[in-house]
């Protein structure tokens, strides 16, 4: 049951205390509002409010309700003044039920003192706390500039190490690769011609072998390239063993388009300067010395 405190209802063991700190404020400082209800343990304690109209004299920041003790129920409230002068705070309103008997009585609770809130002045505005967050000041574009900066000589970084580790690591075995692999093609292509492998087809591998060898290792369009093409990009890249590499393809070309008839002494030769050529660029010079 809810309804108003009766004098023959009052229970002896209630005790209310209301209070708020500080006294006098500046408009939008900060007040601290308690009510507290002392009384027996059977009792259970509820508050409504403080009851604040939007855009009126006070506005509640904060309210928490909290029972420290069994006979002891408190409410705390923050609140913000925005007029001037002599200013009574909002009432709160206490429920008490006796949980024995389930009577329900209520209070309406408020200080008998009065707030003083003063106008601001120029000093006291500086120690205002405010009331809404405070916003975000705007990053200035230079700090914007140096962290853009900073962005970019860091991928820049990356990009030069990534760059110096594969030149460094990953390219020099990818070409020892290519120069083995070649040399593996070119021990078979002999086999085959010890084998019975004509003349003419030995020199077509051959050249076959070695277009792949240079597209792979140099990045030269040699399957596509006439051989004409293909000499002047070895000589703009100053490849090793340039000359040789020519006239192998050269030869080849002369017995597929010239029907030249070579011997077989003839492809044992050019078979023995392939594989001279195509050996890692320490041994081409080598055998240049």
């Amino acid at each position: 049951m809810t309804g108003p405190l009766h004098a023959a209802d009052n229970p002896d063991s209630l005790r209310f205390t209301v209070g708020f700190t500080p006294d006098t404020v500046r408009v939008g400082d900060r007040i601290d509002y308690h009510i507290g209800v002392s009384h027996e343990p059977r009792f259970q304690v509820s508050f409504s409010g403080p009851d604040v109209i939007p855009g009126e004299a006070f506005s509640v920041l904060s309210r928490e309700v909290s029972r420290p003790s069994p006979s002891l129920t408190e409410c705390n409230a923050e609140l913000a003044a925005f007029e001037l002068g002599e200013l009574l705070l909002p009432p709160v309103v206490a429920f008490v039920r006796d949980t024995l008997s389930g009577k329900t009585l209520q209070w309406s609770l408020e200080p008998q003192v009065r707030l003083y809130v003063e106008a601001l002045t120029d000093s006291s505005m500086k120690s205002v706390l405010p009331i809404r967050p405070i916003r975000e000041v705007p990053v200035p574009w230079s700090r914007s500039l140096f962290t853009g900066f900073a962005v970019i000589a860091t991928l820049a970084f990356i990009l030069f190490a990534g760059f110096f580790a594969w030149k460094k690591f990953i390219l020099p075995k990818r070409r020892s690769h290519d120069h083995v692999s070649a040399l593996h093609e070119l021990q078979l292509l002999k086999q085959r011609l010890e084998r019975g492998l004509g003349a003419e087809a030995c020199y077509e591998q051959l050249s076959l072998l070695v277009r792949r060898y240079l597209e792979h290792h140099y990045d030269i369009k040699a399957l596509e390239a006439v051989t004409s093409e293909i000499e002047r990009e070895l000589v703009l890249l100053d490849v090793p063993g340039a000359l040789l590499l020519s006239g192998l393809l050269h030869e080849a070309d002369m017995v597929k388009f010239a029907e030249s008839s070579p011997s077989l002494e003839d492809c044992r030769n050019c078979l023995a300067e392939a594989e001279t050529v195509l050996q890692p660029t320490e041994s081409v010079a080598d055998s240049k010395g």
